[in-house]
């Protein structure tokens, strides 16, 4: 007999259960006749799951952070040799807008910071609207910065 209206209902869910009805998650079956109930506390925790779901949990972050210090180092690189720019700068766009303000890269840097925050802050914003589409999207886009950054330093 149940004692409250929590211990009711988690007897009615066990009959269901038992009669062909409804299963429920929230409160699962008693332990069966003859068995003894187990103590969670001393079961060992589960480690390899632990890690693979940390390892999962780091992906995106990973993946934003590295688009983020590859648009850095590209913008590091644009002020460090800004003298050169004008012979060696092979993006149309970008050489546009250094012609625009007479060779100096100001506006130039100033651009591809908006443009690295609209493109990290839209990247956020899908991932947490549709996890999957926004981890599909940052691996994209991490994979074009991957090989942007080995042309930034090996061409």
């Amino acid at each position: 007999m149940a004692v409250c209206d929590a211990e009711a209902h988690a007897d009615r869910v066990r009959r269901e259960a038992v009669s062909g009805g409804g299963c429920s998650l929230l409160f699962p079956r008693g332990p069966r006749s003859g068995a003894r109930p187990v103590d969670r506390d001393l079961l060992p925790p589960r480690q390899t799951m632990k890690g693979y779901n940390l390892c999962r949990r780091l992906i995106f972050p990973g993946l934003w952070m590295f688009i983020g210090l590859v648009s850095a180092f590209d913008t590091y690189l644009t002020v460090k040799f800004q003298e050169c720019l004008m012979f060696h700068e092979v993006n149309p766009l970008a050489v546009m807008l250094l012609r625009l303000d007479g060779w100096d890269p100001s506006l130039l840097i100033g651009l591809k910071f908006l443009g690295s925050i609209v493109a990290l802050g839209f990247l956020a914003v899908l991932h947490l609207y549709d996890r999957r589409l926004g981890l599909m999207v940052t691996s994209g886009l991490a994979s074009f910065q991957l090989w942007l950054l080995g042309y930034l330093v090996f061409a």
